[in-house]
């Protein structure tokens, strides 16, 4: 009787080992698991941050180029009235005194 006593007994133990160590891994489980989330936000975040980082780069330099497209052809066209006015001032200038003393 006590041999089969002992025996329950150390099937309880051995069951209660079993328990505890089942606990172990379920934290350790858990912790790899909120690490892996945690590790997986922080990917999402940099690559939005890289994405972001790419659109705003990629903006500025679309910006830029359209500002400076704007400006060359600001330049051409004052280059074209300053051509137009001093090939034709003096024609200009006789026409609207011709049209004055009239």
């Amino acid at each position: 009787m006590e041999d089969m006593i002992a025996k329950i007994l150390k099937v309880e133990d051995r069951a209660q080992e079993i328990v505890a160590s089942a606990k172990r891994d379920q934290e350790n489980l858990q912790k790899d698991l909120d690490k892996e989330i945690e590790n997986l936000y922080s990917d999402i975040h940099n690559k939005e941050e890289s994405k972001i980082k790419y659109l705003t780069d990629f903006e500025n330099k679309e910006s830029e180029k359209k500002l400076l497209e704007i400006s060359e052809n600001l330049k051409r066209q004052k280059k074209e009235i300053k051509e137009k006015y001093n090939a034709n001032r003096e024609a200009w200038i006789s026409r609207i005194f011709e049209n004055t003393v009239k």
